[in-house]
């Protein structure tokens, strides 16, 4: 960062339920969010760590706080 030093940096894994962090879009994006996280593989699987069940989709998200001072 310019002008900034790094003084603190802080990540937390926030789970998320898929369907009121979906309503935002339209129900064809939906079905495509959806199918998207339900065929997910390799590392992007691992990283968002989705789990299916009958009538809900939940996975997770990484959030992160950075705290700068000027120089």
């Amino acid at each position: 960062m310019v002008g900034l030093a790094l003084t603190h940096l802080d990540t937390i894994d926030k789970q998320m339920n898929f369907a009121p962090w979906a309503a935002r879009h339209d129900a064809q994006m939906q079905r495509y969010l959806r199918a998207m996280l339900t065929e997910v593989r390799g590392e992007a699987a691992e990283f968002l760590r989705p789990s299916v069940t009958d009538d809900e989709v939940a996975f997770y998200l990484r959030e992160g706080i950075l705290v700068g001072k000027k120089e």
